[in-house]
């Protein structure tokens, strides 16, 4: 029977109540939905919702210490490896809506990609994923490594005036290319680069690093169309960020796609706003700005940025991906070759103090009796590099709870 055009739209909106099935317990749901969507569903009640969230039941060997966060589909909770004595990071699907067959396969479809992809790309500025588990029946979970350190999205909202440092967004944008490049050598593209999910911490040099996170929505772009996952109607993505072919044409994203995210990004870090002026004001047009509105370029909205890095941030945010860094590589050059040298040294010379500190009088603080910091208090009164370096080894034995000779013997490489 054919069905006519105002037939067929009323259908779509006609609301009918019918019978889900928690995926976890198996006892039924009442969910409202769309007649178009009028079939057996999968969704989790409320009662193994709650179980979930807040009491997890984890894979063998795994001691929950917290929940991290949560999203629209799932949770990200640290957990302790107890054979290894060490804190890995656990994210667990966790539907947050009632789900048709199809879509609770294509939800694990994309769940269990993001761990294949993000396992392969094993980068010192990538979060590492060490495994898949099965946590709640059928539930999988991802095993990670744990960043101790905020988001680039928590950096801004605590220390943005309303953007961040120069310098400091430099460092964010040096470590998230490198890693975007290595994905991108390694034919998979991200397409979710934003603040949130670059995270910034400290290694054990103090020095600071980003790493990147959360490729939900990574893909082989060299594999277009071969997974079933992603089909021709199929879209997302954090709206301020998506390129214009991601809105046209999701699963063709290509590594022009994630330039212009970074683009996105490191314009939101540097002025605390969006590159478009329709997502500042959260307008309704927001879809058509990203295929139609030019960006505002960053010169407008931070005047004092230096013209060759101000044209680095405009070239990745062009409408055509022809026009903009062919991948993050071509960028990650750019923007360095943008970046006057004597700013890179004395940067690079920041770094070292702690370094030149440790190796300059750590033999001589392991050397001391058990308990005694005489000699550590005694040199946190000479220089500036001193000073720096005593506050690095008592922050991290506090953060690392060790004794800060023992971090000092394992540094220099004497016994402690």
């Amino acid at each position: 029977m054919l069905i006519d055009d105002e037939s067929e739209a009323l259908t779509e909106v006609l609301a009918v109540t019918v019978r889900a099935q928690c995926m976890r317990c198996g006892i039924g749901l009442d969910a409202q939905l769309t007649l178009a969507r009028a079939q057996r569903l999968m969704s989790l009640c409320t009662t193994c919702r709650g179980a979930i969230l807040h009491q997890p039941v984890l894979a063998p060997g795994y001691r929950l210490v917290r929940e991290l966060g949560c999203g629209a589909m799932g949770c990200v909770f640290l957990v302790y490896n107890e054979a290894l004595e060490q804190r890995r990071a656990l994210k667990q699907i966790i539907p947050n809506a009632t789900l048709t067959p199809a879509e609770w396969t294509r939800a694990l479809g994309m769940f269990l990609r993001e761990a294949r992809e993000q396992a392969a790309l094993r980068h010192p500025n990538i979060v590492e994923v060490y495994d898949v588990v099965h946590t709640q029946g059928a539930i999988p979970a991802i095993v990670m490594e744990y960043v101790e350190g905020i988001s680039a999205e928590k950096l801004l909202e605590t220390e943005g005036h309303p953007g961040l440092p120069l310098s400091k967004v430099l460092h964010i944008a040096f470590d998230a290319l490198a890693a975007l490049d290595h994905a991108h050598r390694a034919g998979v593209v991200h397409r979710d680069v934003k603040e949130g999910n670059l995270i910034v911490a400290r290694d054990d040099t103090g020095r600071m690093v980003t790493k990147l996170a959360d490729f939900g929505l990574a893909r082989s772009y060299q594999q277009s169309g071969l997974s079933g996952l992603d089909t021709p109607e199929f879209m997302a993505g954090t709206v301020p960020y998506m390129p214009p072919e991601q809105v046209l044409r999701f699963r063709d994203v290509k590594p022009p796609g994630d330039v212009y995210a970074m683009g996105a990004t490191l314009y939101r870090l540097l002025t605390g706003l969006y590159p478009l002026a329709a997502h500042n004001d959260d307008r309704s047009s927001a879809f058509l700005a990203i295929l139609e509105t030019p960006h505002v370029p960053i010169a407008h909205a931070l005047p004092a940025i230096p013209p060759a890095i101000g044209a680095v941030v405009d070239r990745a945010l062009a409408k055509d991906p022809g026009h903009r860094w062919p991948d993050a590589g071509a960028m990650l050059h750019a923007l360095r070759a943008a970046v006057p040298q004597r700013w890179l040294s004395s940067s690079e010379a920041r770094r070292r103090p702690h370094k030149q500190w440790l190796h300059r009088i750590g033999e001589k603080i392991v050397a001391r009796p058990p308990g005694d910091d005489g000699q550590i208090r005694s040199l946190s009164a000479h220089s500036d590099d001193d000073r720096r370096g005593v506050s690095f080894v008592r922050e991290l034995g506090v953060r690392r709870g060790r004794d800060p000779r023992a971090f000092l013997a394992r540094s220099i490489g004497v016994p402690g």
